[in-house]
């Protein structure tokens, strides 16, 4: 999407896929490292030639991977985006792939996740994905304690990760979005140069996701001694995109309990009315490509407030799914969501975003945005309690809760 602007900016954002969850299981952390240690130098730039270069025409390159993904996101000014296309294709085909720098990734890494290891936040997120995303240990997608992921880490070698590049990253299958100030013809002729004969030994596969129907709900805690802060975790998974008909009263019926962007019902009541809780909210998240959506409900608060919160919650979505919601609230929150989705427009990040979800479904943005955006606009109050019986149901909730519960409060 090319646009002239003062600045003169241009977004590029490019993600490759590659492999199969089979062919993958052995590479899963050395996945995850390699994106990084692609951005870490160049066959004819080390790591602060390379940096000193993107700083002197005034770019920035980051690189991220994931198991069967290779992202890059590129911002550069039109009259440097010759010379960033050529640091773009060096970090693409030529990387250096240093036994040295993947070890300071690597220490990165592994100071993260000790970091994490007693930390509330982080043990009741990787429970309570543990408990609705059941996958083996060994499949690429499964979630991994933080002493296994420790250990696998540790285990990761230089050799692994330079024949993951080698044997499977190509440009068999991926999405490149740009917008800004550019030139289409020369710019997309630079991508054509850099993905000429760039072909994997490994065929590719989609890594689908899905919901697991049958995880009962309830309740589990983890004791954190000495941490001043518990966090609460709940959710639930169920079998829906985000093109089914109740994917707009749910986005609505979510964003009235739970928004941090409006007055919502968990927020007036347990952090405005009761003190109880340091933030609290929802989200609704629907994917694009899979029949998976997620509810989620999140809270921080000391470790003695948590009974209440949890009291608290229970109520309010008990009272959600039993009167659903008034005409009023109903038309703010149409108002506030409608507006958010205007200003996420407004961004080239936004632009850019949408236009991947778009070259994902082969669904263009005005037959998706507009589509949602008119079903919000006559949405009544019965079509979003409807929609949320449908979909939530309670008996399914699994709630994790960490933090201190032994210790006397102090105050």
């Amino acid at each position: 999407m090319p646009k002239k602007s003062r600045d003169e900016e241009v977004h590029i954002s490019l993600r490759l896929h590659y492999g199969t969850a089979e062919e993958l299981k052995p590479y899963r952390e050395a996945a995850s490292l390699l994106g990084s240690l692609m951005s870490r130098g160049t066959k004819k730039l080390n790591y602060q030639e390379l940096k000193d270069e993107l700083e002197r025409i005034e770019s920035t390159l980051t690189v991220f991977g994931s198991p069967g993904t290779i992202s890059l996101s590129l911002r550069s000014k039109r009259p440097n985006l010759p010379a960033a296309l050529d640091l773009l294709r060096q970090v693409l085909r030529e990387p250096l792939l240093d036994a040295s720098e993947l070890e300071i990734i690597r220490q990165s890494r592994l100071a993260q996740l000790e970091q994490s290891r007693t930390e509330p936040s982080s043990l009741a997120s990787t429970r309570i994905n543990q408990t609705l995303y059941p996958y083996p240990s060994d499949d690429v997608r499964s979630y991994l304690t933080h002493d296994e992921e420790i250990a696998r880490y540790k285990a990761v070698t230089i050799d692994q990760v330079r024949r993951l590049y080698a044997d499977f990253l190509g440009a068999i299958e991926g999405e490149l979005t740009i917008v800004g100030d550019f030139d289409p013809e020369s710019t997309l002729k630079e991508f054509s140069k850099t993905f000429a004969g760039w072909e994997s030994k490994h065929r590719y596969a989609r890594l689908e996701r899905k919901a697991f129907p049958n995880i009962s709900g309830g309740k589990q805690s983890i004791n954190t001694p000495d941490k001043a802060n518990a966090t609460y975790r709940a959710g639930l998974t169920f079998a829906m995109d985000d093109r089914d008909p109740d994917y707009p009263a749910l986005v609505i019926g979510d964003y009235i309990l739970g928004s941090s962007t409006l007055s919502s019902r968990l927020g007036d009541r347990i952090r405005e009315k009761e003190g109880l809780s340091y933030g609290v909210g929802s989200s609704l998240n629907a994917y694009a490509e899979d029949k998976l959506t997620s509810f989620a409900i999140s809270a921080i608060c000391k470790p003695t407030n948590m009974s209440k919160v949890e009291k608290s919650i229970s109520e309010e979505l008990a009272r959600l799914l039993k009167d659903g919601v008034t005409a009023d609230e109903l038309e703010r929150a149409k108002t506030s969501w409608l507006q958010s989705e205007e200003l996420s427009r407004s961004s080239d990040q936004g632009i850019a975003s949408l236009l991947y979800r778009s070259l994902r479904t082969g669904q263009s943005l005005l037959d998706y945005d507009a589509a949602v955006e008119d079903r919000v606009k006559t949405l009544k109050p019965d079509d979003v309690l409807a929609a949320l019986k449908r979909r939530i149901d309670l008996k399914r909730l699994v709630i994790v809760e960490a933090g201190d519960f032994e210790a006397k409060d102090s105050n």
